[in-house]
């Protein structure tokens, strides 16, 4: 008897947990819960000064909002370009994502005009920090935490895309 009460306990805690995830994982308020599924990106090589790193491409919305989320690890020279339909001030925050990271943001010149530092959430329960563009930008750029600083690319870089399709 004891054991039957106990695993009904334990299911409704899990299923009681489950719904509670799905309710963070909502973007707004009223928002259809819905699982989360993977999101494909296109893939391309990009060239920062001196510098050649894989990247995804993200450049719909639902990329946007995706990101880099659920990634517990980036390879070394690695990142993801969001491209954007105009040049704005543009914010980002870090909802599930659990690497620091170092965005950079681009003009539509493609020309560096602002790097920040990003820090990883600690759980799926923390409201993620947002992090705004001080400039106008139409591109935007994370990798790994202090991969600017690293490869000494400063404000006013370049970028360009010296290959798309499949790495």
């Amino acid at each position: 008897m004891k054991k039957i009460k106990f695993r009904k306990q334990f299911t409704i805690a899990i299923l009681s947990f489950n719904f509670f995830c799905s309710i963070l994982q909502a973007d707004s308020p009223g928002a259809k819960l819905k699982p989360q599924t993977k999101v494909e990106f296109e893939k391309a090589q990009i060239a920062i000064g001196e510098k050649t790193i894989d990247a995804e491409i993200a450049t719909t919305s639902e990329q946007h909002s995706y990101g880099l989320m659920n990634r517990l690890s980036l390879p070394e020279d690695f990142g993801m370009l969001f491209v954007f339909s105009k040049e704005e001030i543009q914010t980002f925050w870090m909802k599930n994502t659990f690497v620091d990271l170092s965005i950079g943001f681009f003009d539509e010149k493609q020309r560096l005009v602002d790097i920040q530092d990003m820090e990883a959430v600690k759980s799926v329960m923390e409201q993620p920090k947002t992090y705004t563009s001080k400039s106008p930008a139409k591109y935007a750029l994370e990798v790994s935490r202090g991969w600017f600083l690293k490869n000494k690319i400063k404000h006013g870089a370049k970028f360009k895309i010296i290959r798309s399709g499949p790495l």
